[in-house]
């Protein structure tokens, strides 16, 4: 993908060792992923998701080793099991690694 992108999302997606990547010219920024309702988003071990994820209801978990969220992330809860990281692109104090 390129450019300014929102993904709505009806259910709770998990990922298994995917990545969900962007663009050459795209920062995580551009791109928005809206989970509606009470779902969540759960990246599993050597999951990768770059862009804004705003789950408002549910819960954002990493489990495991390499669970990466490239973005900002808003939500009613946040999980971290493991070594997961969360790099902000356009957070005011730079990159956050796992807290």
């Amino acid at each position: 993908m390129t450019g300014g992108t929102t993904i709505n999302f009806g259910g709770s997606p998990t990922l298994n060792g995917g990545k969900f990547t962007l663009g050459a010219n795209t920062l995580p920024a551009n791109v928005v992923l809206n989970i509606l309702g009470s779902g969540g988003v759960t990246l599993n071990a050597s999951s990768e998701i770059n862009g804004e994820i705003r789950a408002p209801y549910g819960v954002v978990t990493l489990n495991g080793g390499n669970a990466i969220v490239r973005g900002n992330i808003f939500a009613d809860g946040f999980t971290l099991n493991g070594s997961g990281q969360v790099i902000c692109d356009s957070c005011s104090s730079g990159t956050n690694s796992g807290n």
